[in-house]
């Protein structure tokens, strides 16, 4: 069996655990049940999965290429609550504390970096695991790349692999999000690794291999010191 390379959507993993709990904040009245529900969410994956290294793709602060690009990107999304934004520092403590290397580039996004991590990877003697509920990253699976999902309501995960992709390709049926909705972007189960347009925006497609991502990605991902 291979090493495993885990990278986790970041910002995908930050959101569950900001809705998986309700509010709760120190004594000095700071929000902290992001901060809980990721180290609690992270310890049990770590523990459980055991993999050999461990990575987080993160959303660089400030605007991205697609901004430039598309001026009506994400104009409809509201914007990351007060109360959450407020713990990104603290997050990012945690991942310093278990000693997870976060992978963020300026003017790029966590999905853009989870891609690039898998075209540069599929040459090395690893298998990548990305840890996601994006039902996007689907299209990245392949020979040694694998997708693992948790649903948000029960925590049970899903493993896709080009067997699993390839059955719901074949029986023509909706993938669903983790809170019960299905995927539009699904359909056509076109596998082109970036659509040219993606959630209403312009993809990562001929814009993911500038110098900064590639000297991140090709930096040394060091070993998960959690695992025993």
């Amino acid at each position: 069996m291979s090493e495993r390379l885990f990278v986790l959507d970041g910002p995908g993993y930050l959101y569950r655990a900001y809705h998986a709990l309700p509010y709760l904040s120190n004594s000095r009245g700071q929000p902290c049940h992001a901060v809980f529900g990721m180290s609690t969410m992270l310890w049990k994956l770590l523990r459980e999965e055991r993999p050999e290294y461990f990575a987080v793709a993160w959303d660089a602060p400030g605007p991205t290429f697609r901004e430039e690009r598309f001026t009506a990107y994400k104009e409809t999304r509201p914007g990351m609550p007060d109360d959450l934004r407020s713990q990104v520092p603290y997050v990012k403590r945690l991942f310093e504390a278990l000693r997870l290397p976060l992978l963020e580039v300026p003017g790029f996004e966590a999905d853009d970096v989870l891609g690039t991590l898998v075209d540069r990877a599929r040459d090395l003697p690893v298998e990548v695991v990305l840890v996601t509920a994006d039902k996007d990253m689907l299209q990245l699976v392949g020979p040694r790349v694998r997708v693992l999902s948790e649903l948000a309501r029960t925590g049970q995960r899903a493993v896709y692999d080009e067997a699993a992709v390839g059955a719901v390709r074949a029986a023509g049926v909706a993938l669903f999000d983790d809170r019960g909705r299905p995927s539009e972007r699904w359909a056509g189960t076109r596998c082109n690794r970036c659509p040219p347009i993606c959630c209403g925006r312009p993809s990562a497609r001929g814009s993911a291999t500038p110098t900064g991502v590639s000297s991140i990605v090709n930096a040394p991902i060091r070993r998960n010191s959690s695992r025993r």
